[in-house]
């Protein structure tokens, strides 16, 4: 049967209305159908491995990492009722560092009793052992007979940069002398990049002959020039138990 003129072109704008806004249609969604995935759309897309992390990401998928791990943490007595806590801890996540990781030192007394804590933010670089300092922990009378050191949960990992500035400062000759039976550690720290490196906290923990740590201490340099050297130095205020024969010393740089 064929159609009348008049129904053939009310077909006709039927179709032609219909492009239209078909056409409109698309090109309204054409931007969401098009767009790039990216980081931070909260989707997983492109070559993520989860949403918004892996792949071409620069923070990395937390649940295919692993946690880091607490070797040991202790707390020692610098002087009455002023301690400081020190915690070994392993990142075993190759290419995998945090810049902002929080954690807590919990402090207990010879009875078990709960003396205190101290929490703070630092940074974990990737694969590999550090020591995580905490100075001056005020107890008033109590002694510290046994430390906890937790690390909190949902850590955000990131890409380690191309160059870790941290394995780039060589510890080198470190000697341990006694002033009135107080320890001075002496040692020479060297940059062997070709770089400035700014912002360095060396940790020492000083160990027996039998391998236990008996006490620790911090200091800091602001830079180190390209290949250069410098004299770094650890004190403390009264002699502490223990014969040490042993300074371990660990450089600690936050990843640029």
């Amino acid at each position: 049967m064929s159609l009348s003129w008049g129904a053939r072109k009310q077909l006709k704008f039927i179709f032609f209305l219909g492009f239209i806004i078909g056409a409109s249609i698309l090109l309204f969604l054409l931007p969401t159908i098009l767009k790039p995935a990216t980081c931070s759309d909260q989707k997983q897309n492109g070559d993520e491995e989860g949403v918004d992390c892996g792949g071409s990401c620069q923070r990395l998928c937390a649940d295919l990492l692993v946690p880091p791990v607490v070797s040991w943490s202790r707390s020692f007595k610098v002087a009455d009722g002023i301690w400081n806590s020190v915690a070994y801890v392993e990142n075993k996540n190759v290419g995998a560092y945090s810049r902002s990781i929080a954690y807590e030192f919990k402090f207990y007394g010879p009875d078990g009793s709960y003396i205190g804590s101290r929490s703070g933010t630092t940074f974990l670089e990737e694969n590999g052992f550090t020591y995580i300092f905490e100075p001056t922990i005020q107890t008033g009378n109590q002694e510290i007979e046994r430390t906890i050191f937790t690390f909190a949960p949902n850590i955000t990992w990131q890409k380690s940069p191309r160059e870790e500035t941290k394995d780039n400062i060589i510890i080198g000759k470190r000697e341990i002398d006694f002033d009135n039976n107080i320890p001075l550690v002496r040692a020479t720290a060297s940059n062997n990049s070709l770089n400035e490196i700014e912002d360095i906290t060396f940790v020492v923990v000083l160990y027996d002959e039998k391998g236990s740590a008996i006490h620790s201490s911090e200091t800091f340099i602001q830079s180190m020039g390209p290949q250069a050297q410098s004299e770094v130095f650890f004190t403390w205020l009264e002699p502490f138990d223990g014969d040490p024969v042993r300074a371990d010393i660990i450089p600690r740089v936050l990843p640029r």
